[in-house]
């Protein structure tokens, strides 16, 4: 039977107004680094980022050059740095290896990092214990949610559910530990701790669809699946978005 859409049923909200809230906000923050700057993204945030704001877009706002956060010695000639990060303890010190480096050599630049979702106190540490807090400001990329399509939202949090699901399934230990210490009889408990322990994901481990292949082939990367030459048959990759808009997705 065709799908007949109920003419009372509401409308989709615009999905579109969060990522034109996410650019304003990107766009506000790098304008708080005025002159030309080099703009160092984290691997991760670089397809993200790529739906918000485009190098076209990153341009008109005094970004000279982009680079891919690799934590290696830097070759950037600029004497702005930006670098658009995660809160992680890892690039963090490489950063204040970076401006401890430019000390020694005499070099004087301007670095700014953009912490996304959110900075933590144990990054501020880190810049402070480097002796590099002053030498760096530090601001917030409020950037959670991304629409993918006209109906799909995405955390594009990719440690999110490993850190998360070890917290839960940690308190759950402890507290069945605590249970069995009291009353001697957790059956039920050690039953459910073993099931979870062993099978978790078993609903989600089927992809019997056609973007569900397509990610087990090629991996799907923020809505969008990156097909190389062995594809094309040319030399160059294509990237092509996994949406509405797709003819064959639809279908």
């Amino acid at each position: 039977m065709a799908h007949t859409e109920r003419r009372d049923a509401p409308g989709l909200p615009d999905f579109s107004l969060l990522k034109r809230l996410a650019r304003d906000q990107l766009i506000f923050l790098l304008e708080q680094l005025p002159g030309k700057k080099d703009l160092f993204i984290d691997a991760d945030l670089m397809s993200p980022l790529d739906r918000i704001a485009n190098v076209t877009i990153l341009k008109q706002h005094e970004v000279d050059k982009l680079y891919k956060v690799e934590l290696k010695p830097v070759v950037s000639s600029s004497d702005q740095l930006c670098f658009l990060i995660r809160p992680r303890i890892q690039t963090v010190k490489w950063i204040s290896d970076l401006v401890n480096s430019d000390k020694v050599a005499g070099r004087f630049r301007r670095y700014k990092i953009i912490f996304t979702p959110q900075k933590f106190y144990a990054c501020e540490t880190i810049l402070e214990e480097q002796g590099v807090y002053g030498d760096v400001t530090t601001d917030e990329w409020n950037f959670y949610i991304l629409p993918l399509d006209d109906d799909i939202l995405s955390l594009e949090l990719p440690e999110f559910f490993r850190e998360n699901f070890l917290m839960v399934y940690e308190s759950w230990r402890e507290l069945m530990e605590e249970g069995e210490q009291r009353t001697r009889q957790p059956e039920f408990a050690k039953v459910f701790l073993i099931d979870r322990d062993v099978d978790f994901v078993t609903p989600l481990c089927s992809q019997v669809v056609y973007e569900g292949l397509v990610d087990d082939i090629f991996r799907i990367k923020c809505g969008s699946v990156e097909f190389g030459p062995d594809v094309t048959s040319t030399d160059k990759s294509i990237k092509v978005m996994l949406n509405s808009q797709d003819k064959v997705r639809a279908t």
